[in-house]
C-alpha cells in the first residue's frame, strides 16, 4: 500500500523562502567550486523564484482579474493593484 504523498513535496516553489533555503543547502552540498561558483548558482535560483512570482502576479492581474472578473475593462490603475496584491499573496504562500 503506497504511503501517503504530502503536497509540499511536489510542489516546493510555494514558498519561496523555503526554495532559497533549499537551494543553499544543495548548493553547498553539490558544488565543489569556489564561492563565486557557489553565489552565482544562487543568484540563478534566486532569479527563478523572482520570475515566478512575477508571472504568478501578472497571471492574476491581467488575466483572472482584468479579463474574467472586470470582462475586460479594469478600472484606471486597478490591474496594477491587483498585482501587487497578488505578488504579496504569492509570496505569504
Amino acid at each position: 500500500m503506497p504511503a501517503k504523498l504530502k503536497l509540499g513535496r511536489f510542489l516546493p516553489f510555494i514558498n519561496f523562502a523555503a526554495v532559497c533555503e533549499r537551494a543553499v543547502i544543495i548548493i553547498g552540498r553539490a558544488i565543489e567550486g569556489s564561492a563565486g561558483t557557489k553565489a552565482v548558482a544562487f543568484a540563478t535560483i534566486l532569479a527563478v523564484v523572482a520570475g515566478l512570482a512575477l508571472s504568478g502576479a501578472a497571471t492574476i492581474s491581467h488575466d483572472l482579474w482584468a479579463s474574467v472578473i472586470r470582462k475586460g475593462h479594469p478600472k484606471h490603475g486597478e490591474e496594477l493593484k491587483v498585482a501587487r496584491i497578488a505578488t504579496i499573496g504569492l509570496a505569504a504562500v
